[in-house]
């Protein structure tokens, strides 16, 4: 999941190719997922990832659905990084 968004990232213009900009999409992904990881182990996980920047601000968002057939949760994860 950090990998695919620092290749989106890469893809849609708002990062280079600096190791700078790969590591802090890099770094805000994990954040992000990691503020989820407790509630979704053991359980089914669909969802999307948002991406924005503004000057030096990196934002990556995650939001998932969690749970069984149709009994799922939402959950949003935010990470936050400056370049």
């Amino acid at each position: 999941m950090v990998e695919r968004a620092v290749v989106a990232a890469k893809r849609e213009g708002i990062i280079g190719s600096t190791h700078a900009e790969e590591g802090a999409i890099a770094g805000a992904a994990h954040e992000a997922v990691s503020q989820l990881i407790q509630k979704a182990i053991g359980l089914n996980v669909g969802g999307k990832i948002g991406i924005a920047r503004l000057d030096d601000h990196i934002s990556v968002c995650v939001f998932f659905g969690i749970g069984l057939l149709h009994l799922n949760e939402i959950a949003i994860g935010l990470g936050h990084r400056v370049i």
